[in-house]
């Protein structure tokens, strides 16, 4: 693309036509398309995806499964939001395995001199977001999620890599920022806490790492639950949009086939792959 990183990994090799499906959907999800609260219509959803209604209702299911959509007993799917109750714990589990890998940074690379080249990577990010964050939501998503990622990684912990990229903290960031437009004014607070997060590391300064890595991620969550909130809030407002509407049919949005319809303003950033999702939160079933 554009020298920079997807915001998630690359389509597996001989995926299924629904594995297909469900990464466009949940690309849709995430990133604007059918953000806003709907009722997602197979053969609509099948139609603009040039696909057969099977692979589509595949897609539906193991999307509902993974918390990212919700499926309501005779109402179909519906797109959903995670609760900021859920937010709030993962944010939590991340806080303490972003400390767990500092801490083992500095245990790892006790010599200043083996630390600064250990930390390049995480440098040579750090400067990447500087210059190329605001490009686009993906993109910031991309690179702010690598920085994170090689955090973790440089602690050298297997079982701490697999245990932090099996809470997704990509996809969640992306499905609570998606709609939002604050995200471009955080960018300066941003770089300023990964800023110091590295200071803290070069130094071999434990205390001040743990103090930047908790301001960074308290920050990151009360910008969380602002989001959520004002998602809560259009959301109320497209469902009384969407009623007074036929039927209240929403158009589906997906990959540029877009059917009439109430939704937020299309997301226009190129297209990304979507990596195989992580267990969130399980989508509620109730009647009504």
């Amino acid at each position: 693309m554009d020298g920079t990183e997807p915001a998630f990994p690359a389509s597996p090799a001989g995926e299924t036509v629904a594995e297909a499906v469900r990464r466009r959907l949940l690309d849709a999800v995430l990133f604007g398309d059918l953000a806003g609260p709907r009722r997602l219509f197979p053969a609509e959803l099948a139609q603009s995806l040039n696909v057969s209604i099977t692979p589509v209702r595949e897609a539906l299911a193991r999307l509902a499964a993974d918390g990212f959509i919700e499926a309501i007993p005779r109402h179909g799917y519906h797109v959903r939001s995670p609760t900021p109750g859920y937010v709030t714990e993962l944010w939590g589990v991340r806080l303490a395995l972003e400390l767990m890998a500092g801490e083992s940074i500095l245990r790892r690379f006790p010599d200043e001199r083996e630390r600064h080249a250990a930390l390049a990577p995480l440098r040579a990010i750090h400067a990447r977001l500087a210059a190329q964050a605001a490009r686009s939501h993906r993109h910031h998503v991309a690179l702010n999620g690598e920085f994170h990622d090689t955090l973790v990684e440089l602690a050298g912990n297997g079982v701490l890599r697999a245990t932090y990229h099996g809470i997704r903290v990509r996809l969640l960031v992306a499905w609570v920022q998606r709609g939002s437009r604050a995200w471009r004014a955080r960018l300066a607070n941003e770089q300023a806490e990964h800023g110091a997060v590295l200071l803290a590391l070069e130094a071999g300064d434990g205390p001040a790492l743990d103090a930047a890595l908790r301001r960074h991620l308290s920050r990151s969550l009360a910008d969380a639950h602002f989001d959520l909130e004002n998602n809560k809030q259009q959301g109320e407002a497209d469902e009384n949009d969407m009623g007074r509407r036929a039927g209240g049919r929403a158009g589906g949005v997906v990959g540029g086939l877009a059917r009439p319809g109430p939704r937020r303003a299309a997301n226009n950033d190129p297209d990304v792959d979507l990596p195989e999702p992580g267990r969130h939160q399980p989508a509620r079933s109730r009647a009504r």
